[in-house]
């Protein structure tokens, strides 16, 4: 499938710019809301320009959550339950998300004023969205799988794992993990960030203190994100963690309080993230992923907090002494804001132009490739090598359209360029890390996959030296003898003799 990765990422770029100018179009009049946009659309996971089940799951929940704050007709609920459909099928546990949306609109159900999402009538036309995406999903898949072959999947993912999650004390330890981990990646805004948010929460006079309260987490704020400009190849996602501190500030400031954006984007984002640390084994990084949900919110409650100012500083009488000085004060603050919510935008700009997805930043990507799922893409002459290595041997082994071709690597770009079937549980299956403490449960897994479908072993093979599964491994099932079997300084690569 020549080219299908390069395909992919325009499949993205048209998802990522719908869900933006959706989102645009619906909170135009929210002071602030091109730069929560402008934020959202710079923002890839991982900085993974594909559709994957982390992008299609925060697209969905910007849109079903712009829906729930401005939805007012019941074909947009529909569509808020298709989306938040296709967020539970790429991450299962969201839909706790449904499950606490039912218990609201019951607790709401006898108050006359109340929004439109916790209507009981629009309550059934999102579950009808929902029903409806449930239903075709288990007709597809039902179509590819009987029940058993199912149940034994799902047997394999969760006894299987390379990141176990099994008790409360479990998903109390990850969390308490993640914590760490945070404060080490942004002392400034954990510990200044936290204090000021949490003081001037309890303040009952924090009006009185709000510049100082603003300045403080500003401060915190822009110090880490500078940190997240150092190395950067390394720190996937950090930049959608400190500025949720600036959005939980001016919240708490605002007296006229913005609390569907704050519960239905801010808290969903910590939900998402809290869910992406317990099952997800990236930890901070895919915490981060999360919390971008609450980023976008964040811009939302700093331009109530901005726009909430203005009017008051229109109000104040212009007067000498105390009154100009208050208003210069004020300046600050707002210049806080402001500078803060460009700061963001501008980090986001430079690691969307240097950050490429497990490659080098951009200024080393000069080699063009032209063969294989990867035509059309630049990449390092390093990486350029490697990647043609893997395409000649995929030449070499000629797999032809019925034919089962197995990579013991995290290789799908491979799967693809050999556009046959694959003999792997998952093309994500086989992973390869210098920690080699999880190679006998990969192996073993395999092992399982082959001997419960064995029309799926292989009959060309590509097989790193530093791969959990080995020729040895291989020659369990299927008799070495028949086939060809060539070794290169990186891997055996094999077929059969009849190609």
């Amino acid at each position: 499938m020549t080219g299908s990765i390069l395909f992919m990422r325009y499949c993205f770029l048209f998802m990522w710019s719908a869900v933006s100018i959706f989102a645009y179009a619906r909170l135009r009049k929210h002071p602030l809301a091109g730069f929560a946009v402008i934020s959202f659309f710079l923002f890839a996971p991982l900085d993974y320009m594909s559709i994957s089940y982390n992008s299609v799951t925060l697209a969905s929940l910007v849109a079903a959550s712009v829906i729930f704050i401005m939805g007012r007709k019941k074909p947009a609920f529909i569509a808020a339950g298709v989306l938040l459909s296709f967020a539970v099928l790429c991450t299962p546990p969201l839909a706790l998300l449904f499950v606490i949306y039912c218990a609201a609109v019951f607790v709401k159900r006898k108050s006359l004023e109340k929004p439109e999402f916790l209507k009981g009538i629009n309550l059934l036309c999102i579950t009808c969205g929902v029903v409806f995406v449930v239903l075709i999903f288990t007709i597809f898949v039902l179509s590819r799988a009987g029940i058993g072959e199912i149940s034994k999947g799902i047997e394999w993912m969760f006894v299987a794992g390379e990141h176990e999650r099994t008790g409360v004390l479990a998903v109390i330890r990850e969390w308490i993990i993640n914590a760490y981990r945070f404060l080490r990646a942004f002392p400034a805004a954990a510990v200044l960030g936290t204090i000021a948010c949490a003081v001037s929460l309890f303040d009952k006079n924090r009006q009185k203190r709000r510049i100082l309260y603003l300045v403080l987490t500003s401060l915190a704020v822009l110090i880490s994100l500078l940190g997240c400009l150092y190395k950067p190849e390394y720190k996937f996602n950090y930049v959608m963690i400190p500025f949720i501190f600036l959005g939980l500030q001016c919240f708490i400031l605002t007296k006229k309080k913005e609390w569907r954006v704050f519960i239905l984007l801010f808290c969903t984002g910590i939900f998402y993230a809290l869910t992406l640390g317990f099952t997800s084994n990236l930890g901070i990084v895919s915490v981060g992923q999360g919390l971008s949900l609450s980023v976008f919110a964040s811009f939302l409650l700093a331009g109530r907090w901005y726009a909430e100012h203005k009017e008051e500083q229109a109000d104040m009488p212009r007067k000498s002494g105390g009154f100009a000085r208050l208003r210069w004060a004020a300046k600050i603050a707002v210049l806080a804001v402001i500078g803060l919510c460009a700061a963001q935008i501008g980090c986001e700009l430079y690691l969307r132009y240097q950050r490429n997805y497990l490659d080098e930043p951009t200024g080393k990507l000069t080699v063009r490739l032209e063969s294989g799922a990867a035509a059309g893409l630049h990449t390092s002459p390093e990486n350029a090598r490697m990647y043609m290595e893997v395409i000649d041997a995929i030449e070499w082994m000629n797999p032809q359209a019925e034919d089962t071709v197995f990579f013991g690597d995290i290789m799908p770009w491979a799967y693809l360029s050999a556009d046959a079937r694959y003999g792997a549980f998952s093309s994500w299956f086989n992973v390869q890390y210098n920690d080699k403490i999880y190679w006998d449960v990969y192996a073993e897994k395999q092992r399982a996959y082959w001997r419960e479908k064995p029309d799926k072993l292989p009959d060309c093979a590509y097989l790193p030296k530093d791969s959990p599964v080995t020729p040895e491994l291989l020659a369990e099932f299927i008799n070495l003898a028949e086939f060809e079997v060539k070794e290169t300084e990186a891997a055996y690569i094999i077929r059969g003799r009849q190609q």
